[in-house]
């Protein structure tokens, strides 16, 4: 696309082809719903029907294993690792991921499986705080009849909305290191309970009234900061749009010694301009051993053996050169999730192990040939 450069990359949705134009209508992920384009077929090329395989994987797996869906966010996914990855799972998409991603205070949201008031099912909004004592989330809704109206629900019927990356006064910004989410005509604090009414002036600046006193924001050429008008600044968080940790619902690790070496060697990288919204991607080339004892590492909800080495015929040392590794992942405490009080992570609790195994793209297998000996496997490794 030479009229829109920023948009060559990214993923969107083939809706329907117009005819008259000889063009295709396409919606473009994390991009508003009512928004679309209409792109001639020179300018789009098809995603590979196995791009998702993975990521939808993991989330049966998490669906078998009955961690679907969970009465607060504790089970909400943050975190994947993917171990023995190489430039395939470079090639393939994670935004199926953030359907079951934690959610966060400002983050917007679509409203699903509601029974008792099936006419909002579909129906967007925001987070605006989680209420521990009731497992539920306090959801205001935007863009409908009911808009501004608050509802308590359950984290099951909530799905995230997530963005590319920030436009305007609207997203993340960061003020001496607590978050803040500007979203309509509010801006929500770091913990969901203080919310600030706004008025919006421009594209450019709004005005909030604090303690009797009008304060005005003013956003900065490059969009990466807000100036208030009695000297304090807001930053965005640091990083690349869907790359940042302001950002990012899903961080996806990729961990293997068959990484491209434009990656350094025992060095975590983040993927530059990942194409889904609300999706990080970071390589780190080397063993898991090493990972884990690097400064680094991050911990995971899910852990995902992508490539165990089997070859067609069954017979392949590979999956042993990760032996090592699965028992790291099994018995040390530095591989335990640790997460803080409130930001939706499971604390203490070892992450889950997903085997993906067989032909690729991630067809239905066995795990070593014969599943009779996966249990003594994974037992020998050090899983109970």
């Amino acid at each position: 696309l030479a009229a829109r450069p920023e948009l060559n990359g990214r993923h969107g949705r083939a809706l329907r082809f117009v005819k008259d134009s000889g063009r295709w209508k396409i919606t473009v992920d994390g991009e508003p719903a009512d928004s679309s384009l209409a792109l001639k077929p020179d300018n789009l090329e098809a995603l590979p029907a196995h791009g998702e395989g993975l990521a939808r994987t993991v989330l049966l797996a998490r669906e078998r294993a009955g961690l679907a869906v969970a009465d607060g966010s504790s089970l909400r996914l943050r975190t994947v690792h993917i171990l023995g990855a190489t430039d395939w799972e470079l090639g393939l998409q994670y935004a199926p991921l953030t359907e079951v991603a934690a959610l966060r205070v400002g983050d917007r949201v679509s409203l699903t499986g509601l029974s008792k008031k099936p006419e909002l099912n579909g129906a967007r909004g925001v987070a605006e705080r989680f209420v521990a004592e009731k497992g539920r989330w306090k959801v205001a809704l935007e863009g409908t009849s009911q808009d501004g109206n608050s509802f308590v629900l359950k984290p099951e019927n909530l799905q995230l909305l997530p963005e590319y990356r920030p436009t305007g006064i609207e997203g993340p910004w960061l003020q001496d290191g607590d978050l803040h989410v500007v979203r309509g005509s509010r801006v929500y604090g770091p913990d969901g309970d203080n919310v600030e009414e706004i008025e919006v002036i421009g594209p450019e600046s709004f005005t909030m009234t604090l303690e009797g006193e009008t304060l005005t924001a003013t956003l900065d050429s490059d969009g990466s900061k807000l100036t208030w008008s009695d000297g304090d600044t807001w930053v965005r968080p640091p990083g690349d749009g869907a790359g940042d940790d302001g950002m990012a619902a899903v961080r996806v690790v990729l961990v293997g010694p068959g990484l491209p070496e434009e990656y350094p060697e025992g060095e975590l990288r983040t993927v530059e301009r990942w194409p889904e919204p609300g999706v990080r991607v970071a390589c780190f080339r080397g063993g898991y051993e090493a990972f884990v004892a690097s400064a680094d590492f991050l911990p995971a909800e899910v852990v995902v053996l992508a490539n165990p080495g089997l070859c067609p015929s069954g017979v392949a040392p590979g999956f042993f050169e990760w032996a090592p590794a699965l028992h790291a992942l099994a018995t040390s405490s530095a591989a335990a999730v640790t997460g803080e009080e409130g930001d939706g992570r499971c604390a203490g609790a070892l992450p889950q192990l997903c085997v993906c195994t067989g032909t690729e793209p991630y067809g239905e297998g066995e795990w070593l040939g014969d599943a009779v000996y996966d249990e003594q496997v994974l037992r020998g490794f050090g899983f109970e």
